[in-house]
C-alpha cells in the first residue's frame, strides 16, 4: 500500500511539473503579450501604424483586388438576406 501511495504522489508531481513547464508557461507568455499591447505607448504606436496604412491605401487606385471585392460583395448579400429573413 505504501508503494502505491508513493507512486501515485510521484505521478501527480510529474503531471504538475509537466503542466507548469508547458501549458502554464505558454499561458504566461500570452498574458504578457496581451498586457504589452494594452499599454498606452503601444496603443499609440498601433494607432499611428493604422493611420499610415489607411493613408497609403487611399493613395492607391484600387484598395481591394477584384477577387476580394467579389467575395466581400457575396458576403454582404448573404448577410442582407439573413437579416431580411430574421424580421
Amino acid at each position: 500500500m505504501r508503494i502505491f501511495v508513493y507512486k501515485t504522489l510521484f505521478v501527480i508531481l510529474c503531471f504538475y511539473l509537466l503542466f507548469e513547464f508547458t501549458v502554464k508557461l505558454q499561458i504566461n507568455k500570452f498574458k504578457n503579450q496581451v498586457e504589452s499591447i494594452k499599454s498606452k505607448e503601444n496603443l499609440n504606436i498601433i494607432e499611428t501604424k493604422i493611420r499610415k496604412e489607411i493613408e497609403s491605401g487611399l493613395k492607391k487606385d484600387r484598395i481591394l483586388s477584384k477577387e476580394d471585392a467579389k467575395i466581400i460583395k457575396k458576403f454582404i448579400i448573404k448577410l442582407n438576406k439573413e437579416l431580411d429573413e430574421s424580421e
